[in-house]
């Protein structure tokens, strides 16, 4: 686990601490979640680490590559919706390229 995702983490949990709501985020759900929809695969199955995953993860990444290059806070903006509004967001953990911030 990367430093910024420790530190995310030990933030998340002195909120819970003080009984506020938060959470950390990935860009891979909504990833996954799209790439599922498009090509008509098992969503719960590219979550996991299975050959299921591994036989689509080029092809995944190189799509969401292809997305972010369009528009590159795309999935961070997918992960908060998929959060279904419930908290208050203002970082998104996305282990290749740090914190971004958004409200």
């Amino acid at each position: 686990m990367c430093m910024i995702n420790i530190y995310l983490f030990h933030c998340i949990s002195r909120l819970e601490a003080a009984n506020c709501k938060a959470a950390v985020l990935r860009i891979a759900e909504p990833i996954k979640y799209y790439w599922a929809q498009k090509h008509s695969l098992d969503f719960e199955k590219l979550l996991d680490t299975s050959e299921y995953k591994e036989q689509h993860r080029l092809k995944m990444v190189e799509w969401s590559m292809e997305v972010r290059a369009n528009s590159y806070g795309y999935f961070n903006k997918e992960a908060i919706k998929m959060a279904k509004g419930l908290i208050k967001i203002n970082a998104i953990s996305s282990g290749k390229s740090g914190i971004h911030e958004y409200d």
